[in-house]
């Protein structure tokens, strides 16, 4: 039955009333079923309801009523704001969403009726794309434990479709974005570094805080305050925190790689190679002789004695006198 229909009903139905009291309840049902149409259907009530109660016959608890609606009608569009990036569909978000980084999905609808209910708990789907690295953790042996946290901590459902590469979510619009923050925590971002940096983490990532080095895996995760991983096949560091930190934690890596430094010295032809290899287990640095060349990479202060003891054992030629022989590698 459409709204017209529902409205000549309640209309003819009252005036073949003769009671005042069976008057008031059918126009409050008439009211009540018409703003139950208007949440479904998206139509404005307010001119219909204003036709109602501008009639004679109505008592004044049905004005009441209608008065009701009216200003439960203005208190919602005053109060709610839409929710950001994307569309609003009817349905309004209560205040403080707006805050919300809006998600990635390429899909977020809310398909069955909702009437009686807050927007807090209102039933959403929604449809995550995701990359390979991500489709690999959810897909792996330990891919389930994951996805049973994921749910545990945001209280949305989660299903895998690895066909697709595709995540569907169903919950409220909170516990989705609740489950969206911590699929990219899971995820991670990844910020390039140099190569001395990276070559001195590597070295030392198995150390703790008190071995003395100032550049320690663990002193980088409480500085960028998240899990720090180091990659293996690129000059990387990847972070497990939202991607919105990704441009602070640059900054960050970037004033430390100014600790570490990297130098290149030619060794000379009659150069004692047991030296070289005491050398390289005393220093608290990565020696690696390339060729006819030896690299140091690692803290500024550990090269720079390191670079002294090898001046002073093998008589390499100093950096100002290795620029004329010395060319760079190919690739």
């Amino acid at each position: 039955m459409d709204l017209k229909s529902g409205r000549s009903l309640s209309a003819a139905m009252i005036a073949g009333s003769s009671s005042v009291g069976a008057d008031t309840q059918l126009v409050s049902e008439a009211l009540y079923g018409m703003f139950l149409l208007s949440r479904r259907s998206g139509l404005e009530i307010g001119k219909d309801a204003a036709a109602l109660r501008s009639d004679d016959s109505l008592s004044t608890s049905a004005g009441s009523e209608g008065s009701e609606i009216d200003r439960y009608e203005r208190q919602e569009s005053a109060d709610f704001k839409p929710p950001p990036g994307l569309e609003a569909k009817g349905l309004l978000p209560p205040p403080g969403f707006e805050d919300i980084e809006p998600l990635s999905l390429l899909s977020m609808e809310t398909p069955m009726a909702t009437d009686g209910c807050s927007y807090s708990l209102m039933p959403w789907t929604a449809s995550l794309a995701l990359s390979r690295h991500l489709l690999g953790l959810l897909s792996s042996r330990r891919g389930k434990q994951r996805l049973r946290s994921v749910e545990q901590q945001s209280g949305a459902q989660l299903m895998l479709d690895e066909q697709w590469q595709m995540l569907h979510l169903a919950g409220a619009c909170p516990s989705i974005y609740k489950a969206q923050e911590l699929l990219e925590i899971m995820e991670g971002f990844t910020v390039d570094i140099s190569s001395a940096m990276w070559t001195e983490l590597m070295r030392c990532r198995r150390e703790d805080e008190d071995s003395g080095s100032p550049l320690t895996l663990s002193k980088v995760q409480e500085i960028v305050g998240y899990r720090v991983h180091v990659e293996r096949d690129s000059r990387a560091l990847r972070i497990f925190g939202p991607k919105n930190m990704e441009s602070s934690a640059a900054i960050l890596l970037k004033r430390l790689e100014e600790l570490c430094v990297k130098e290149v010295l030619k060794l000379p032809e009659d150069c004692d190679w047991n030296e070289i290899k005491i050398l390289q287990k005393s220093g608290n640095l990565t020696l690696r002789v390339e060729g006819e060349f030896v690299e140091l990479e690692g803290i500024q202060s550990a090269v720079l004695e390191m670079k002294q003891e090898l001046c002073k054992r093998l008589k390499v030629m100093e950096p100002q006198d290795l620029r004329q022989c010395w060319k760079p590698r190919p690739w």
